[in-house]
């Protein structure tokens, strides 16, 4: 009981003065990320249309030195955000033994009920081939070196999804209702993968749900972070031999 009233205590921030910076980040963000994708589609497609996911990531990978420029603009982008919004998420990043620990226990809990439920799925839906985002992410592997790819997946990625999906919905945006908060950062981040029906969604909400729980607890966006590269890096390695 008295741990659940620890998860429940509201962040330490002023709520009127840091909502409206959080969703300015989260929106600006957004903005300036789908307008650098869609210019290096069209740059990229002949026709300038897409059918699919993938034929979208393909023209976008066409050119991997600007992809990866890309990736790393939208990583100082989002720092940049924070520092101008006066945000100190980042402010004073360290790592404690105790709670490294722990944040690997709730990793490897995760991890095996991930596992647990791909064999369920494999089980009761022999033909289901994964989400699609995972296809799409799969398929930039055939295009982009793999250092480059590597960057976006274990590196890149969980960088701006924690700070987007975690750090400015559950700390700014919602400071004063832990839960609430939490459940937001939870959907976001699933249907910001793009889930197309249950199982895919059940795939990125156990994923969510973890880095989510090791957010609230520590209340350190640098232990969601290492879940998170932790899970990618494990699945970019994986990709390597499948």
């Amino acid at each position: 009981m008295n741990d659940l009233k620890k998860l429940g205590q509201p962040w330490s921030v002023s709520w009127s003065e840091t909502w409206w910076r959080g969703l300015l980040v989260i929106i600006i963000y957004f903005v300036i990320r789908t307008a650098a994708e869609i210019s290096l589609m069209l740059n990229n497609l002949p026709d300038q249309s897409v059918a699919s996911v993938t034929e979208a990531l393909a023209a976008m990978t066409a050119n991997p030195i600007l992809f990866l420029l890309k990736e790393i603009a939208l990583v100082l982008l989002v720092l940049l955000l924070l520092k101008l919004f006066q945000l100190p998420l980042l402010k004073g990043l360290h790592f404690e033994g105790d709670k490294v620990k722990w944040t690997l226990k709730i990793f490897v809990f995760m991890y095996l009920l991930e596992i647990l439920f791909s064999g369920l799925v494999t089980w009761l839906q022999p033909e289901y081939a994964g989400p699609d985002n995972q296809a799409a992410v799969e398929s930039m592997l055939g295009v982009l070196p793999y250092p480059i790819f590597f960057f976006m997946v274990v590196i890149a990625a969980p960088i701006v999804e924690e700070i987007i999906c975690r750090g400015m919905v559950m700390t700014y945006i919602l400071p004063k209702y832990p839960w609430v908060g939490a459940l937001v950062a939870v959907l976001f981040f699933v249907f910001l993968h793009g889930p197309a029906n249950i199982t895919d969604f059940m795939t990125y909400f156990i994923l969510s749900l973890g880095i989510t729980f090791v957010y609230l607890k520590t209340r350190r966006i640098e232990y969601a972070i290492m879940v998170h590269m932790l899970q990618n890096f494990i699945a970019a390695i994986a990709m390597l031999f499948i």
